[in-house]
This record gives structure tokens, C-alpha cells and sequence, in this order.
């Protein structure tokens, strides 16, 4: 699959998350998904594994600094959870 994954629920932070996944797929010249991790409600693990799923085998995975009501410590403890043993891929956090 390859490319970039963005979680975007809105918020503020999931915007300039958005932006900053935009630019750096125009750099790359890949693909960028856009994910909803919202549609999981504030279920975390379930959060968790609808970017785990979005993200496997993306080149990225890209947070804003707090996504909505999940900020992005939970959603990275939820990848973890989700993937111990490897990582679905790189991440970034885009900071405020």
C-alpha cells in the first residue's frame, strides 16, 4: 500500500495534522488516507485498531498532538496494545 495515513476528527490539532500530512505526501509524491478514529467514539482500543488496520503498511502514520477527545498518548498506547510486537509503521505527532 504504501503512503501516508492521517487521523482527523476535526479538532483543531487533527487539522494542522492534516495540513502537515498533506505537504509531506506532496514531498514524497504518495498517497495520503484520511482516517476517522472519532467513529470508534472514545473507545481508545477500538480507536487503537481502526488505525492499526488504516495504517498497515502505510510509509506514516500522522497524529495531531490531541485528537479531539483522545489525545494522542491514549491513541498511541492503543497502537501498542494493538501491535507489540511490531509496529504498524512510523509515527509522527504534529505539535500544536
Amino acid at each position: 500500500m504504501g503512503g501516508i495515513v492521517v487521523a482527523v476528527n476535526g479538532s483543531a490539532d487533527s487539522k494542522e495534522a492534516l495540513l502537515w500530512a498533506l505537504e509531506e505526501a506532496r514531498l514524497r509524491g504518495v498517497t495520503l488516507e484520511i482516517v476517522h478514529p472519532s467513529t470508534a467514539g472514545s473507545d481508545e482500543e477500538e480507536a487503537g485498531r481502526l488505525l492499526v488496520e488504516a495504517a498497515e503498511g502505510a510509509d506514516l502514520l500522522v497524529l495531531g498532538s490531541q485528537d479531539g477527545h483522545l489525545p494522542s498518548e491514549l491513541l498511541l498506547d492503543a497502537l501498542r496494545r494493538e501491535s507489540p510486537d511490531h509496529p504498524c509503521c512510523p509515527v509522527v505527532i504534529v505539535p500544536r
